[in-house]
């Protein structure tokens, strides 16, 4: 089991070994003031493409491996109007469980765990307009290397809600076709598996997560109070599992944060970390989940980099 502490010395340790502890969207980014502009400079990178929607099919390759094949003619704006020449994707890639912290997208669908095989976005513009997928037209997404398919998952799609961010899942049939069938385009949504990728054929834009539900018959609350500073309206909880690729978030119920149903028996570390008066505070703690458990944590001060190399510990 990971050490319960953060291990402060050896995180400011790598930082200065290590240049770019945390991938930013700025050259030198101005300290964050606030935990949401502390999301926005550490969520993972956007990724920048441009194809020409005139070819047959053009493919884009992410950092991480992810790649998305579009058809001809694939986009429309959004009343309708057919796109015809370059057009620009954004992509973004999230398979750690870091990002999916740093990046505020855990693994939840409705409050119910999930275990996540890859987590993307992708968008397309041309001429400054926000575009869509044209009817009855579907885009190929292969995701990056698994050294294991799980024939289980199935497809979600994610926006903020109410609550919070949250994944719906899409009622897809799942196939053994193999990835090089060409009906694709103009099949109906669904899944494609080889021996070391996660393949689909969606119709939406937008975040995209191939997920499965995490079942267990046996699951309960955790409340966590921290100590110190932040208050609970700049601080963020999470719970991440040890040993499966999944991430929660913890809300705010007065004066503690509660989890929701999580499995009994799974090893997570909890992180907290915030921001007041423009310093970052965090702590973690690692437990093996049990009935009922109430757990305090003890902020402390740190630096923000200190937080991101914490985090991509645990993955």
């Amino acid at each position: 089991m990971k050490n319960t502490h953060f291990l402060l010395a050896l995180v400011s340790a790598a930082c200065l070994t290590f240049t770019g502890c945390k991938k930013n969207k700025e050259d030198s980014p101005a300290p964050a003031t606030t935990i949401n502009d502390f999301i926005e400079k550490n969520e993972v990178s956007s990724q920048t493409f441009t194809i020409n929607t005139d070819n047959s099919q053009s493919s884009i390759t992410g950092d991480q491996g992810t790649k998305v094949t579009f058809p001809k003619n694939a986009f429309t704006t959004s009343d309708g109007t057919p796109v015809t020449g370059t057009v620009s994707i954004e992509l973004k890639e999230i398979y750690d469980k870091s990002d999916m912290v740093l990046s505020d997208r855990p693994t939840t669908s409705d409050g119910k765990l999930l275990i996540s095989g890859g987590e993307i976005f992708i968008s397309a513009t041309a001429n400054g307009q926000e575009l869509q997928l044209d009817t009855n037209t579907n885009i190929l997404i292969e995701l990056a290397q698994t050294t294991t398919v799980d024939t289980t998952m199935g497809l979600f799609t994610g926006r903020v809600d109410s609550s919070g961010f949250n994944w719906t899942p899409v009622a897809i049939d799942s196939s053994t076709i193999a990835r090089s069938d060409t009906n694709w385009i103009n099949s109906d949504p669904g899944y494609y598996y080889d021996p070391s990728h996660y393949v689909f054929a969606i119709s939406t834009l937008g975040w995209i997560n191939c997920d499965r539900f995490y079942y267990s018959p046996n699951t309960t609350n955790i409340h966590v109070t921290c100590n110190g500073e932040p208050n609970d309206n700049s601080t963020r909880v999470y719970l991440i599992f040890n040993d499966i690729n999944s991430v929660s978030q913890l809300w705010a119920n007065s004066s503690t944060f509660d989890s929701g149903l999580v499995p009994v028996g799974e090893a997570v570390t909890i992180v907290a970390f915030g921001i007041k008066d423009n310093q970052e505070y965090f702590a973690t703690k690692d437990i093996t989940v049990s009935s009922e458990l109430n757990i305090s944590l003890d902020l402390a001060k740190v630096s923000e980099a200190d937080i991101t190399t914490a985090l991509e510990s645990l993955n």
